[in-house]
């Protein structure tokens, strides 16, 4: 059930709509909502753990698009409490931190982005 509100919600936000933005920010609660019901989504590692970690990670891109940043950093971090291997994760935290002009914060979530990928600071530039 989470799959079919995860695969909505990308739908939605391929729309590149005010209207897609919300409706998938709605999506993906909806089906964390269900998620969170799973006996294993506390449980690190696990398959419902991780698939949470990835919609608040497309929750945050929702939350982004639709400059509401506060949000997106809020999503983007709890995805990271999910999974603290989700790139993804850290540089929508580093977008959401650098709009709201934390620029510190966003260059040290870039840092650690760049990390999880293996990319040193000097490779990157």
């Amino acid at each position: 059930m989470a799959n079919k509100f995860k695969e909505k919600g990308n739908d939605e936000l391929r729309l590149k709509t005010k209207d897609g933005f919300k409706k998938s920010a709605k999506s993906y609660s909806r089906g964390m909502a269900h998620l969170l019901e799973h006996p294993e989504a506390n449980t690190p590692g696990s398959q419902p753990r991780l698939l949470l970690s990835v919609m608040y990670a497309n929750r945050a891109q929702a939350e982004l698009s639709s400059k509401n940043y506060g949000r997106a950093c809020a999503d983007a971090l709890a995805s990271l409490r999910c999974d603290p291997t989700n790139v993804k994760a850290y540089f929508r935290v580093a977008k959401g931190c650098n709009a709201l002009d934390k620029w510190e914060q966003a260059v040290g979530f870039c840092r650690q982005g760049l990390k999880q990928e293996g990319i040193s600071e000097d490779a990157a530039g």
